[in-house]
This record gives C-alpha cells, structure tokens and sequence, in this order.
C-alpha cells in the first residue's frame, strides 16, 4: 500500500560543544521601557451602555423568513459536516489499528525467520 510509507530516518548531526560560561561577555543591562499615559476616553453622548435597553429593531418579512431559511440549510451543513468528520475518524481508526496489525504481523514472521536460521542454517555452517 503506497500511501503509508514510513519516513526515512535523518541523520542528526552532533553540535560543536558550547564554550563556557567564563570566554563568554556579560549581559548587557536592559532598563524597562517607560509607556507614555494615554488620557482617559470621554464617553460620548451618542453612545449608550450595554446594560440599558435598546430599541425594537423592525425588520420586514420576507427577510427574516430569507434569513431562517439561511440559518436552516447552515444548521444543515453543519450536520452534514459533523458526520462525515465522524465517518473520517472511523476510517482512520480502523486504518490504523490495521496497520498495527500488519506490523505485529511483520514482527511475527521475522522472529520465526530468525527461528529457522538459528536451527537450520546456522548449525549447517551456511551462514
């Protein structure tokens, strides 16, 4: 199966080793930085708080009946994508535990294979 190839192993190169701490300069002294102060914002007239009420807002009809139907075929989308989000996670579950299946069995025949050369081959001299 091409799609699952294992990735080759990268060589990790060895660093150089760090100097010590004596052939290093010291540490420059940093000052905290000094902010400017902002004056405080003026509410305006014009703007209301949160807590208060606000007006009714009108809206006409056939808009709002417009906007559920979005709001419908979005609840619906996001049904849709919710389940194929669940069916993905399925198949990759069980894509998996077959892969580790396929690896035990790999393991397996390995370690017969080592088996039969310890018993036959080796005793034979043809190794």
């Amino acid at each position: 199966m091409g799609l699952f190839k294992r990735k080759k192993e990268v060589k990790k190169e060895e660093l150089p080793p760090l100097p010590s701490a004596q052939k290093l300069p010291p540490l420059p002294k940093i000052e905290e930085p000094k902010f400017p102060v902002f004056p405080e914002k003026k509410q305006d007239i014009s703007e209301t708080p949160m807590d208060q009420e606000s007006e009714p807002i009108f809206v006409k009809i056939d808009k709002f009946q417009a906007a559920n139907e979005n709001f419908s075929k979005i609840k619906e989308k996001l049904k849709d994508v919710e389940s194929s989000l669940a069916n993905l996670r399925e198949i990759k579950n069980k894509e998996e535990q077959e892969l580790d299946e396929w690896e035990q069995e790999v393991q397996l025949i390995k370690t017969k294979i080592a088996k039969i050369d310890d018993s036959l081959f080796k005793k034979i001299g043809l190794d």
